[in-house]
């Protein structure tokens, strides 16, 4: 028997916006692995929804996305697929 223990409550999502010169020019380099993540995403009339990010600084510019979502009739789904920038 495998026992799940459900989902975890949210917690707020830190996602740099480099909207300035100094911000755009800092020599930090920005290493996350997590580049977006909005629990509270919800897909428009139409069936889409459009995110935007920023991206890190690794070289190899491989995305793995993963959506996780519950239907509004309860049905979990996942959907997976890898991506490469352009």
């Amino acid at each position: 028997m495998y026992r799940t223990i459900g989902y975890a409550e949210s917690v707020e999502f830190y996602s740099p916006v480099y909207d300035t010169p100094e911000k755009i020019a800092d020599e930090k380099p920005d290493i996350r692995t997590t580049l977006y993540w909005n629990p509270y995403l919800q897909i428009g009339p139409d069936g889409t929804a459009q995110i935007e990010f920023y991206s890190n600084d690794h070289k190899n510019q491989q995305y793995d996305i993963a959506i996780e979502g519950i239907t509004p009739d309860g049905k979990t789904c996942r959907y997976r697929k890898d991506i490469s920038a352009r």
